[in-house]
């Protein structure tokens, strides 16, 4: 049973598992200028903000596979080569995915076409992309920058008030705190772990998050959240009855040690490109992740911000997850059945295709479920919007005060369906009043 102690334990670190400085001071941007919009008027938008998880890291691949030559058996949407070694007829290079985003040796935002924000098929909006792969919360507000910015971006709380002047916001997605955390780290030494045979410590006795820690990135990520509706402010946008945040967090890129397909030894690990122990796949799946978002759900409650529980939302599709295949031949028919792909990269140095960065990311499966999640939130917030308010009783100074609550959704994937078929529950926010029952004799 999770308890206090639990919430304790995790209240104030980071907010999202997207794998992938002390306490920000609030301090304001200057003075905007006059803006060119105002919130009833531009084209309705929504923006995405953070990390690799919402950026679209790893959305080139749909699906893995170990076959090497020209598109890895279907799997991949930027092929660079082909049969005869020449360069490939529909997708040359992989700018083809990741845009002018791309960067040298794939070290760039990795702004995908199929990032969660592009694969939400959200009607009559605009969509707008600023996260970037790598980010921490410093690179989403202004502090700790120098002059030259992160992969040449500008800090992307300064790219949301400029297109807070000419659009009219209506969504802030956040996916941030997986890389304050230091994710990519402890799944380098949980790798370790599984090639090292005299091993005996876990990747949990390792790397289990303190509390003081935790507690110092999430009071990070609150800062940005913080930062985030102060701009907004400065635009004349007033929060909830312009714009919504929704601060999501991580889905897990494995699964839980009994949950893999193949049995936990070193040729069948490293060959399907999931090289983990038992003992450390559960830890992260079952422990790690659950907590993460937890938390975070906590940062989303006190900043009265909507939440987007996204831990569980491509189970069964996690890498070499128990259920799933990947092609083992140069053909888009395997690929192209998404019910049974991964939905995540598998672990990939870069060597033979791809890049390392991409590694334990959702893929253009993952990606486009997680658009999925994202749409069906936005139909949440918007049936809330339109009902009428619901009736409260005046306060002791014979005030109606009826804010708006706060919507928390859990996203879920359905086995052996593709992207289509997730589905997000509901979670109540506020309290509902008392009732009480009359005994009948």
């Amino acid at each position: 049973m999770v308890g206090v102690g639990l919430l304790k334990f995790f209240r104030g670190h980071w907010v999202h598992l997207v794998f992938g400085c002390g306490v920000f001071g609030v301090m304001g941007l200057g003075a905007t200028g006059n803006a060119e919009a105002k919130p009833d008027e531009g084209t309705a938008t929504i923006v995405s903000l953070g990390d690799s998880y919402i950026s679209g890291e790893g959305g080139r691949w749909r699906g893995n596979s170990s076959f090497t030559l020209y598109n890895h058996g279907g799997t991949d949407r930027a092929p660079t080569m082909t049969y005869a070694g020449l360069p490939g007829k529909d997708h040359s290079v992989p700018t083809a995915i990741y845009g002018n985003s791309n960067g040298q040796n794939g070290k760039g935002c990795h702004r995908s076409d199929v990032a969660p924000i592009k694969s939400s098929k959200i009607k009559e909006v605009e969509t707008h992309n600023l996260a970037c792969s790598g980010s921490e919360t410093k690179h989403v507000i202004t502090e700790g920058w120098n002059k030259t910015d992160y992969k040449d971006n500008d800090p992307q709380i300064k790219q949301l008030q400029t297109l807070a002047q000419t659009n009219n916001i209506k969504m802030i997605v956040l996916s941030i705190g997986g890389n304050d955390l230091g994710f990519t780290p402890i799944i380098m030494d949980c790798i370790r772990l599984w090639g090292n045979p005299l091993a005996e410590k876990t990747c949990e006795q390792m790397h289990s998050p303190s509390n003081d820690k935790l507690e110092i990135i999430m009071e990070r990520v609150s800062t940005v959240i913080t930062r985030i509706k102060t701009v907004m402010e400065q635009e004349e946008y007033t929060f909830k009855d312009d714009y919504r945040i929704v601060l999501q967090s991580y889905p897990s890129p494995i699964p839980s040690g009994n949950k893999f397909r193949m049995e936990d030894t070193y040729t069948a690990r490293f060959g399907g490109g999931c090289p983990f122990r038992n003992v450390d796949a559960t830890w992260a799946h079952n422990i790690l992740v659950p907590r993460l978002s937890q938390e975070l759900s906590g940062v989303a409650a006190d900043q009265d911000t909507d939440f987007l529980d996204l831990h569980r939302s491509l189970a069964g599709h996690e890498v070499c997850a128990a259920g799933t295949t990947q092609p083992n031949s140069d053909s888009d028919i395997f690929a192209t059945n998404a019910a049974q792909m991964e939905w995540f990269r598998f672990v990939t140095t870069g060597a033979t295709q791809g890049v390392m960065p991409e590694s334990l990311h959702p893929n253009y499966y993952g990606q486009k479920a997680l658009g999925r999640c994202l749409n069906l939130m936005w139909k949440k917030i918007q049936t809330q919007q339109q009902e009428p308010a619901q009736q409260q009783e005046p306060n002791a100074n014979n005030n109606i005060n009826n804010p708006i609550p706060r919507l928390h959704g859990t996203c879920h994937s359905t086995l052996q369906q593709g992207p289509k078929h997730q589905t997000l529950a509901m979670t109540p926010t506020i309290p509902f009043p008392s009732m009480e029952v009359e005994e009948v004799d």
